[in-house]
């Protein structure tokens, strides 16, 4: 049977080893270095078949080289083997460092955003203070505008650099406004006619109709996106040439930004991609990437269509805003004149805590004495001794500061009064962070809420007043807007079941009442088909409009149900809802 099958077995063999060495040659293309290795093994086996060959008359035949060349033919997988567990292992180093570095860039850059924002705060609320001034003439007013919006590009700017590493980790939290994308385009105009004016381009938006075109998203990325295509179009058409915007409302609605020039088509294919960029002095080949990347952020997208003779045009899409509650709360309400800014409230005993001079300058101005008597730290152990002389009714602080920061201090004033049976002293925290881990820090350690600068002063009184209101109604934490924690109480209070409103708003607010019920039973409808997610939106729009109307209570339990929507039990979630629709089918409005 040998001898029949020696031959075929050989053939056999030759094949094999033939198709082999192909498939390890075509292997180089891509692992050259493993492949040649395999390659070397082979070829020792035929080194060694050729020398046993060539001394096979030797007087001892049995010394043969064969097994040396099978030997080495094996170690050359083994070294494949070891050569790829190596980068393996080298690669998840590298994956560490880059983790590591991530981390490292994300905190640099909050500590970063932490140490701008606060000087452009102090700026921010010193222009504020003197926009009060009615001493300024028309020019001085205009100059002061001027300022302020320039300080506002720059904030938006910095908050926007930790939003696009959130976006592009899937980690941003959207919180869709009514944002007027026609007031935003026309913002935009405002802002770059100079710019386009240098480079003798003309900025022309389609359309004689100027009533606003609200959209569901926020209206920070929807001014960066429009600026950016706007910028890059103006930058594209060159000189003589003219940059169309055209707005159309509808479901979604659509932006269109037009210039003649034309996307090489080389560029074309990638347009969105990142750093892909040409011909551009400076270009990062962020823009239009940073520019889809917040479209889709707020459920959106953003489109390129170019050519020779039909120039480009870039396309916005954004979801159109159905929500009235929401729509709502964009209705402008009278900004109250200086001396009546805390005529209503009693005096109090304020200590304002933070470790730059001018926040501390700014925000002082901002509480009327009388009715507040204000007193000032630089740190958090500076204000654990002004409280130790004089324990004030409002304690607001800056989060990070030097020394003791304002979450240990928070920490301590909570554990000093359950120790010595103080009477509690409601907390603002305010700071420069505006993510949603330093919220949650603020509250846990005990603040009664949180802000971010920078805050107005309608805001800080406001929210001053309404802490004082509920003083007597719960004792729980809040958070922003004034609303509860898990543990607020259930019951009701009947002042909170009457509205009391302007006159002029009285035609309004029954449609407003009647959508807000509408909402609470869409928190019903997402909690019953188990989509926790999608009850968080309907939460989180109630918590607004309820707390704009003056039903705190109300307000309070959405946010519960907003913050809990996750985690909850479906009857603890249950019991809330019912609660807010059975509370709200008592609220009687009243005329001022």
């Amino acid at each position: 049977m040998y001898s029949y099958s020696a031959l075929p077995g050989q053939f056999i063999a030759v094949a094999v080893s033939t198709y082999v060495v192909v498939a390890i040659v075509r292997a180089q293309r891509r692992t050259r270095t493993d492949a040649r290795i395999l390659l070397v093994g082979m070829l020792a086996v035929l080194v060694a078949l050729a020398i046993d060959l060539f001394l096979i008359d030797r007087p001892r035949p049995d010394d043969k080289f064969a097994p040396i060349g099978f030997a080495l033919f094996l170690l050359s997988p083994a070294v494949v083997i070891g050569r790829r567990l190596s980068h393996a292992l080298n690669a998840e180093e590298r994956n560490r460092t880059l983790e590591e570095n991530a981390r490292l860039r994300e905190d640099v850059e909050r500590m970063s955003r932490h140490d701008l924002k606060t000087p452009l705060n102090s700026i921010l609320g010193a222009i504020r203070l003197l926009r009060d001034d009615v001493r300024l003439t028309t020019e001085q007013q205009e100059l002061v505008g001027v300022l302020q919006r320039a300080g506002f590009r720059m904030l938006e700017m910095v908050n926007l650099s930790l939003g696009l590493f959130r976006m592009e980790t899937g980690s941003y939290d959207f919180r869709p406004q009514a944002v007027d994308l026609r007031d935003v385009v026309t913002r935009v105009l405002v802002d770059l006619h100079s710019y386009a004016e240098a480079g003798s381009v003309t900025l022309y938006l389609q359309g004689s109709e100027r009533s606003p075109v609200f959209v569901r998203a926020e209206e920070l990325l929807c001014y960066s996106i429009v600026a950016n295509l706007v910028k890059n179009a103006v930058e594209a058409a060159g000189a003589g040439h003219r940059v169309t915007l055209s707005l159309r409302g509808g479901d979604p609605v659509t932006l269109t930004v037009h210039n003649p020039g034309e996307v090489p088509p080389d560029i074309a294919g990638q347009f969105f991609e990142k750093y892909v960029t040409r011909g551009k002095s400076g270009g990062t080949g962020l823009g239009t990437y940073s520019a889809r990347l917040m479209a889709r952020a707020q459920q959106g997208e953003l489109e390129l269509q170019t050519g020779l003779a039909k120039g480009t045009t870039l396309t916005l899409t954004l979801p159109a805003l159905k929500d009235d509650a929401l729509l709502a709360m964009t209705a402008a309400t009278p900004e109250p004149a200086a001396a009546q800014w805390g005529e209503d409230m009693p005096a109090r005993d304020v200590l304002l805590v933070d470790d730059d001079e001018f926040t501390r300058l700014v925000t002082r101005r901002f509480l009327p004495s009388p009715p507040f008597n204000v007193e000032t730290a630089a740190n958090g152990q500076a204000a654990i001794d002004a409280m130790l002389r004089r324990w004030p009714h409002y304690l607001l602080l800056d989060m990070e500061m030097p020394v003791k920061s304002g979450v240990d201090t928070v920490r301590w004033v909570r554990e000093h009064e359950a120790a010595h049976g103080i009477a509690r002293c409601k907390v603002l925290m305010l700071s420069g962070n505006d993510d949603e881990a330093s919220t949650q820090r603020a509250l846990r350690a005990g603040a009664d809420r949180f802000l971010v600068k920078p805050v107005s002063r309608d805001l800080l009184l406001a929210t001053l007043r309404e802490l004082d209101a509920g003083l007597a109604q719960s004792e729980a934490a809040t958070v922003p807007g004034g609303l509860g924690v898990p543990g607020a109480d259930f019951q009701s209070s009947p002042a909170d079941e009457i509205v009391v409103v302007d006159p002029e708003w009285m035609e309004v607010f029954p449609g407003f009442v009647r959508s807000q019920r509408d909402t609470v039973e869409a928190m019903a409808r997402a909690l019953q088909t188990g989509d926790r997610e999608d009850l968080q939106f309907p939460a989180h729009r109630a918590t607004g409009g309820l707390g704009s109307m003056g039903l705190h209570w109300a307000a309070r339990q959405s946010r519960i149900v907003e913050q809990d929507a996750l985690h909850a039990s479906s009857p603890e979630l249950e019991r809330r809802i019912v609660a807010l629709r059975e509370h709200l089918g008592k609220v009687r409005i009243e005329s001022a």
